[in-house]
């Protein structure tokens, strides 16, 4: 799904000029065609004129229909905040706001999961990447490398073949998405958009025979056990809240279709830190924060792994807003942003069986914005970006690059999927200064 919204009124009143491209490759014997799921259904608004994304808070639940011969589901989601929940991984634990009460910050703490609900049946968990948006801590850490995953939000499955006896009985189901956060009840600012893909690989049994099974463990608690600590300086100068979860999650059921019987097994064990230290009232603040997830399907009759996905999400942040009333600064580090991902798809989502895929990001940089009252704001900036893919069949990718104020100055690539030219780009420009307003001369 690609969608790209714009805002036209009174005050924003360009548009967009956009050129799609998609490129199909024709299979081969190094590379056959993937296998897909049989069917794909789609949990989306499913609207003719408006956007497919479900918004929580919200009705964010659509009812589905499964196919009663379903001998195995995925279901694919994707997650991002908006609006206050932008840069939920920045908020304030609501025990801290008494001593910055002046600052502007934003509350009901950092931590976020996305539920999946199945009939009122707690069924799934998701974390969410933090994605760092390309106006996002300061916007010319971001020029011109966009930040990690901003224009390919990362998407997570749950599997769904443990409910596939409750679920195979040709009736619709409601699907229910939800985010957890730490406001009260477990209620998030505004707001999240949500969609879902439900892959179904259907049992090849003619004529189709009704799926049936038990589910014989659930165990998935309605919360994490969650931890929240403040740590004021003793004279309220200064503020360190501290935000630890940790979550274990277990499902595992009986399935019986036409072709036979199978236990199944779906578990996820996940911790979450995040530490906040802040100074200046606020204008300063250090985030320190880490997900860690391991999700497993096996298949016990047959002693297999269906399916894995462990990923790591570390982010080191400093920010740093400056106000006066002639001038002002603002700046930001990244110190570590990184996306760690090793995943083994089942082959209705396309995976080989056995093999798994790698993929390592990471980000370093800093800018900073200044300005004076009456005079146009300047600034620089500087990212570096690390990238690494393995793929299932052994094929590598690598890259090294560097940009300086809008400029790329080293590139490197290597590895079996490289372009054959690998050759170092270096640009040298010096005195640039980025302006805001009009255009500069130096």
């Amino acid at each position: 799904m690609f969608e790209l919204n714009n805002i036209v009124n009174e005050h924003y009143t360009g548009i967009f000029s956009t050129t799609l491209s998609v490129t199909f490759y024709a299979p081969t014997t190094d590379s056959p065609r993937p296998r897909s799921a049989d069917l794909i259904l789609p949990l989306t608004t499913r609207s003719k004129t408006g956007s497919q994304m479900l918004v929580y808070p919200g009705d964010a639940n659509v009812e589905v229909e499964i196919p009663v011969n379903a001998a195995e589901a995925w279901l694919e989601v994707i997650a991002t905040g908006a609006a206050e929940e932008e840069f939920y991984y920045t908020n304030l634990i609501a025990q801290g706001s008494k001593y910055l009460p002046d600052a502007g910050l934003i509350g009901k703490g950092p931590y976020r999961e996305v539920q999946l609900r199945i009939d009122d049946l707690l069924a799934g968990i998701v974390y969410p990447f933090p994605v760092i948006y390309t106006g996002g801590a300061n916007p010319l850490l971001w020029r011109p490398l966009a930040s990690l995953r901003a224009f390919d939000v990362p998407s997570f499955f749950v599997d769904m073949t443990p409910y596939l006896p409750l679920l195979c009985d040709g009736q619709k189901h409601r699907f229910e998405f939800s985010v957890l956060g730490q406001g009260k009840d477990g209620s998030v600012t505004d707001n999240w958009f949500i969609t879902g893909a439900l892959h179904v690989d259907l049992d090849k049994t003619d004529p189709p025979v009704r799926t049936t099974g038990r589910l014989l463990q659930h165990q998935i608690p309605p919360s994490p056990l969650i931890f929240s600590g403040i740590f004021p300086s003793s004279d309220n100068s200064t503020l360190k809240t501290v935000v630890k979860a940790a979550r274990e999650v277990k499902v595992v059921s009986r399935v019986v279709t036409g072709s036979g019987s199978r236990l199944v097994r779906a578990s996820t064990v996940a911790s979450f830190a995040n530490e906040q230290y802040y100074a200046d009232n606020g204008t300063f603040q250090h985030i320190v924060q880490d997900i860690q997830v391991a999700q497993t399907s096996e298949d016990l009759s047959l002693h297999r792994y269906t399916y894995r996905d462990v990923y790591s999400f570390p982010l080191d942040l400093n920010t740093n807003y400056t106000l006066f009333e002639s001038d002002h600064r603002f700046a930001a580090r990244v110190d570590n942003y990184g996306y760690d991902r090793a995943r083994m798809l089942p082959e209705a989502l396309g995976g080989v069986a056995g093999r798994a895929s790698l993929t390592r990001s990471n980000q370093r940089g800093e800018a900073e914005i200044t300005g004076r009252k009456g005079r146009r704001s300047t600034g620089w900036g500087e990212m570096s970006e690390t990238y690494e893919f393995v793929g299932p069949g052994g094929e590598t990718y690598e890259e090294e690059i560097r940009a300086v104020n809008a400029s790329i100055v080293s590139r490197k690539r290597s590895g079996s999927l490289a372009p054959e030219s690998t050759s170092r780009l270096t640009v040298v420009q010096a005195d640039f200064v980025l302006c805001f307003g009009a255009s500069c001369t130096l």
